[in-house]
C-alpha cells in the first residue's frame, strides 16, 4: 500500500470520490486511527456542498460510541449531541459496499442487528441533515 497516496484519496471529498474514498479510510485507519475528516469543509472547498441556513454542528458537539465493539449478534450505536437535527445511518464494508441504511433518524441510541453481517472491520456513517459526517469503526464477529 501506497500510504501517502491512500491518505490523499481520503481526505477527498465523498460526494465525488464515493466508495474509493471510505475504502481509503479504511485502510488509513488501520495504520493511523486518530486522523478525522471534515467532509463539510472538504466538499465546500470543492463546490460541492453548499452551506445552508441551518444551525452548523460542531465536532465537540457530537460523540458517537458504538458497544461492544467488536460486536457479537448485536451492538448498540450510541450517539451524544446537542440539538434533535435527522441524520441518516449507514453501515459500510471495506469496499465501500452499504450494508445497512436507515434514513431519518432522531433517535440517539440505536440496537443494531449483525447477527447477519459477514465478520469483518465496517465503517459507521452519520451523515446529519447539515452536512456534517461522523464515523466511527464497527468490528464484527460471531
Amino acid at each position: 500500500m501506497n500510504f501517502p497516496q491512500t491518505l490523499a484519496i481520503a481526505q477527498l471529498c465523498p460526494s465525488q470520490g464515493g466508495a474509493a474514498v471510505y475504502t481509503a479510510r479504511f485502510f488509513v485507519s488501520l495504520l493511523n486511527d486518530s486522523i478525522e475528516y471534515d467532509d463539510q469543509w472538504v466538499c465546500l472547498q470543492q463546490g460541492i456542498l453548499r452551506i445552508n441556513n441551518q444551525t452548523q454542528i460542531n465536532e465537540s458537539d457530537i460523540k458517537l460510541e458504538i458497544k461492544p465493539n467488536p460486536s457479537g449478534d448485536f451492538t448498540n450505536i450510541y450517539l451524544i449531541r446537542v440539538g434533535n437535527e435527522k441524520y441518516n445511518l449507514t453501515v459500510i464494508d471495506i469496499r465501500g459496499k452499504v450494508i445497512l441504511s436507515e434514513l431519518n433518524h432522531t433517535e440517539n441510541n440505536i440496537a443494531l442487528n449483525t447477527k447477519n453481517i459477514v465478520n469483518g472491520i465496517y465503517i459507521v456513517n452519520i451523515t446529519f441533515e447539515s452536512g456534517k459526517i461522523i464515523q466511527e469503526k464497527l468490528i464484527s464477529i460471531h
